[in-house]
């Protein structure tokens, strides 16, 4: 799984463990990789809807205003956000992408939430709201996209 080259000292060995670690315990670190890659989200982002404009960017496509995706304002709270249908890693192998949940969170001193939508394109539209009237309100939130 990991390869010869593994900075780790995860070989298989002997079954007495001292130079390498069981097939049962190599199965198990394996799984236990699998299943972190794959309860990551896609992307981490801070926004504001008021400009609109993304603050920061954390995803498996990169780091940094870079590699956000298109940002644009559909009315008040609302922005929609657009990322290419696929993304390269850092080793040039493409992913196609295709978002399944997101939860958002609100900041600032109003009580702010927001929830998002998805489009069969691919598109995330971010919607904020004020928790006491309910009304859509521009903000700075927080975006996990998975």
């Amino acid at each position: 799984m990991f390869g010869g080259l593994c900075p780790l000292p995860l070989r298989l060995g002997s079954s007495n463990n001292t130079d390498g670690v069981t097939a049962e315990q190599y199965s198990r670190t394996g799984s236990t990789v699998a299943c972190a890659a794959n309860s990551a989200p896609f992307a981490l982002i801070t926004l504001d809807t008021t400009a609109p404009a993304i603050l920061g960017y954390n995803g498996l496509n990169g780091v940094g205003l870079l590699r956000a995706p298109t940002i644009t304002k559909a009315g008040v709270g609302r922005v929609e956000l657009v990322w290419p249908p696929s993304f390269s890693d850092a080793f040039e192998t493409t992913y196609g992408w295709k978002p399944r949940s997101c939860v958002v969170t609100g900041h600032g001193a109003l009580p702010i939430f927001g929830t998002a939508a998805f489009s069969a394109s691919g598109t995330v539209g971010v919607y904020g709201f004020d928790v006491i009237t309910g009304n859509s309100v521009d903000g700075t939130f927080t975006v996990k996209v998975f």
